[in-house]
């Protein structure tokens, strides 16, 4: 997902039990530095593009809410 205040792409940690999904946000507000943080996110195997998009929203309304 990209906007023209920031950019979201989703990290995967296949093949890994312990790990969990990330978030890359990366925010490039005008006349600034860009910006890069990981959201952590919990993505089961059989979500649906639905349910990540939802998970995937959530944590960068989080990000953005604190």
């Amino acid at each position: 997902m990209e906007t023209s205040l920031y950019s979201v792409y989703i990290v995967t940690a296949k093949g890994q039990a312990t790990a969990n999904d990330e978030v890359l946000l990366v925010e490039h507000p005008p006349a600034k530095e860009p910006s890069a943080h990981f959201l952590p996110i919990k993505i089961n195997e059989s979500a649906t593009t639905s349910k990540i998009s939802k998970e995937v929203t959530e944590a960068v309304h989080t990000h953005f809410a604190r």
